[in-house]
């Protein structure tokens, strides 16, 4: 019998792979409240117009919330600064998600890659792997990417300065938002391996720096490993070490303290910016 056994895992491979090319991705199902509109923007001059920006105030775990949706113009000759965020929501420090933030004078504009979600349903990292999510591009205010992560979920979040000039903060920014214009109208099915929080990251980092990442190097597959790699590579801009890195990175107390300063997405960086003595 032993012989018969690769038949079935080949049988059994062409069953999924069968499954998988039958199922279609689609925008239009009974979505979360918190993930029903993707994000559209066009560009003219330097002025982005970004529209279905999430702007939700989440409350206690369990409680509801209003999904509140904006449209805001961004002046693309003020972009200054991307900085990369690793949320720990598990025992598993590979476990995490990932998200990027755009700092332009005056103002904070956050991204994310995420598995679009419909009729109540959590994520499944296993389910995450055979199309049962779409992918969903996010624009959002740190309000909501990052202090409902900090407050409401009281998950460890570690926010870290990239050392990207202004022209490829704005380069990369255009190319996330050429990509979720895209998925408006064509929609794709999210992958918890190949086309994840992390490494959908890393193909846009791609076309502004070439060649800088592996879609198989398990450090861009599992989003908790990502952090100490940009920090090798040297993206992270700091003179810091790296043991101690991550604690001082790590913004859940401050904004837990802060949570209703207007100021809080500034005062969160006290400290973070480059050049700021290390101790």
């Amino acid at each position: 019998m032993a012989p018969l056994y690769p038949l079935y895992l080949l049988a059994l491979g062409a069953f999924l792979g069968l499954s998988l090319r039958q199922k279609r991705p689609s925008n239009h199902r009974d979505w979360n409240p918190d993930m029903a509109r993707p994000p559209e923007g066009e560009v003219v001059g330097d002025t982005l117009r970004l529209h279905n920006v999430r702007n939700i105030r989440y409350g206690p775990p369990g409680s509801p919330f209003e999904a509140v949706w904006e449209t805001r113009t961004y002046d693309l000759s003020r972009v200054r600064r991307v900085w990369f965020v690793v949320e720990s929501f598990s025992r598993f420090e590979v476990i995490a998600h990932t998200l990027i933030s755009f700092e332009f004078e005056g103002a904070y504009l956050a991204f994310s890659a995420e598995a679009r979600l419909h009729g109540g349903e959590r994520y499944n990292l296993v389910r995450g792997l055979f199309n049962a999510y779409e992918l969903l591009y996010a624009f959002g205010d740190e309000r909501d990417f990052i202090l409902r992560r900090t407050l409401y979920q009281d998950h460890d979040v570690y926010l870290y300065p990239l050392d990207f000039s202004p022209q490829e903060t704005r380069a990369l920014l255009l190319d996330i938002l050429a990509e979720a214009n895209r998925l408006a109208r064509t929609p794709r099915f999210y992958n918890s391996l190949t086309r994840n929080c992390t490494n959908l990251l890393g193909v846009h980092a791609n076309r502004v720096r070439p060649g800088s990442f592996a879609w198989w190097r398990p450090s861009q597959v599992l989003p908790g490993l990502s952090d100490r790699l940009l920090y090798r590579k040297g993206w992270i801009d700091t003179d810091r070490p790296w043991e101690g890195l991550r604690e001082h990175h790590n913004v859940r107390a401050v904004t837990q303290r802060l949570r209703d300063d207007p100021e809080v997405s500034e005062r969160m960086r006290d400290g973070l910016r480059p050049g700021a003595r290390a101790t």
